[in-house]
């Protein structure tokens, strides 16, 4: 009897339903950025707060008094949910602002297999919940 592969395991599918190469070229392309960005070749813009996220997070804390440190993670939470709510991302974190790298689970799982330990550590990796 052969073990069940875990479905994070199975590789990824195209639109077509057949399965996609690991390594495909845009993989490559993906990875050659990665490696610019962490190098300091190339910067990739930060995540734009939307005008909502930041009205929703003042009527939250309106007439509360909260730490700029405290309010900056509430607006990041809202910042990932508008962008990417239901999905997993890996993102670098620099000078308060979020730089992603990644979205969805065949980008985050390539940059895992390709990071090395030390790269990873300088990355935060999350399923962003919805609302």
């Amino acid at each position: 009897m052969t073990p069940e592969v875990p479905e994070a395991i199975v590789p990824p599918t195209s639109a077509e339903g057949r399965p996609r190469p690991v390594n495909s070229a845009a993989d490559e392309r993906l990875i050659e950025r990665w490696e610019k960005v962490l190098s300091g070749q190339e910067t990739l813009p930060p995540l734009e707060v939307p005008a909502e996220a930041e009205e929703v997070v003042d009527r939250v804390l309106a007439g509360r008094q909260v730490l700029p440190t405290e309010r900056q993670r509430i607006l990041k939470v809202f910042t990932l949910q508008y962008h990417h709510a239901g999905k997993q991302i890996a993102y670098l974190q620099v000078a308060n602002k979020i730089v992603i790298l990644a979205v969805g689970l065949h980008q985050v799982s390539l940059l895992v297999r390709h990071f090395s330990p030390e790269q990873r550590r300088l990355v935060t990796i999350e399923h962003v919940a919805c609302g």
